[in-house]
């Protein structure tokens, strides 16, 4: 998920300063997207996603821009909550072996399956993702209704389809559309957290919870709250099992980034695995808020958010 974040991050810098009646130069990737939202304006954007690079810090300070302290409220698909609530996924298990798995067999399991999901051959592997972002605050608040309204316009829906043979697969998206200039990618290099392997260790779960479905069992772990800075700007737990958020300074020509700060008050990880061992669901939700701020020459804008990033995975083998 790190890449597609990292363009809707880009993407709301760039209509903050597009409000503002800076030009904010050009991005790598996502062109598309954040053209469509300026399509109207002087300027052209482009965007890009790639992967951030340091561990987390203290929370983000109480500066005016500091988000909220409510938890956005969002509409996530499949079985996932659709608040971001601190209480645990509410479970209706009865009294059977899955339900009896204590927090650490419970990420035994998960483990052991994505491990074995991260080297299947073959098999169609599809995602479909959602992204949800609403501006609380920013520089020109008079204008964060037409804001959050050309950004809304640009998150729809987003699908990719993997037909791994040998290991090997390109994605395609809803139109035909290849992703990454059609190369060929591994399993373990789309599957969350993307390059890096599902690593999560005990400590980074606030609860887990298993549920018998016929002949498979649902686990489900939310992750612990975390926080996180520009120069911080990696959360361990989410970067162990989902990802995250972040926008690298590169990324911005000629735009510094004076304050980025994030908080995933609660993400959820649920896979659904079958009597063989192999994942035939992944399901994840991810709650955000977030405050920065951004300079181009002696120009500045600033601006909260929160939002919601939803994946949902099948697997056919």
């Amino acid at each position: 998920m790190k890449k597609e974040w990292k363009a809707l991050l880009a993407l709301i810098l760039s209509v903050w300063i597009f409000v503002m009646g800076f030009e904010l130069g050009s991005y790598k990737e996502k062109r598309d997207r954040i053209r469509a939202a300026a399509s109207a304006s002087t300027f052209q954007t482009q965007t890009n996603q790639s992967v951030p690079t340091a561990a987390p810090t203290a929370p983000p300070t109480t500066a005016a821009t500091e988000p909220p302290t409510t938890a956005p409220t969002t509409e996530p698909t499949g079985n996932l909550p659709n608040t971001v609530s601190t209480e645990a996924p509410a479970t209706t298990a009865a009294p059977t072996i899955a339900a009896s798995l204590s927090k650490v067999q419970i990420l035994q399991k998960v483990t052991t399956a994505m491990q074995k999901l991260e080297r299947e051959p073959n098999m169609t592997a599809r995602k479909t993702e959602k992204s949800t972002v609403t501006i609380t605050e920013c520089s020109a608040q008079a204008l964060t209704g037409v804001i959050n309204s050309m950004i809304n316009r640009n998150l729809v829906d987003h699908t990719l389809t993997y037909q791994f043979t040998g290991g090997l697969a390109v994605g395609y998206d809803e139109n035909g559309k290849a992703a990454n200039n059609g190369e060929a990618v591994t399993a373990a290099a789309i599957l969350p957290p993307e390059k890096a392997g599902f690593t999560l260790k005990e400590d980074g779960i606030s609860e887990a919870t298993a549920k018998q479905s016929g002949s498979e069992t649902v686990y489900t772990i939310k992750l612990k709250p975390e926080t996180t800075t520009a120069q911080n700007p990696v959360p361990p737990y989410h970067a162990s099992a989902i990802g995250y958020l972040d926008l690298a300074q590169e990324d911005l020509p000629g735009v510094t980034i004076e304050r980025a700060d994030m908080e995933y008050p609660g993400s959820v990880f649920m896979a659904t695995v079958g009597a063989d061992g192999r994942i035939t669901k992944l399901d994840l939700y991810v709650p955000m808020r977030g405050s920065g701020a951004a300079r181009l020459a002696l120009l500045s804008g600033s601006a909260s958010f929160e939002g919601s990033k939803t994946a949902n995975w099948t697997f056919t083998y």
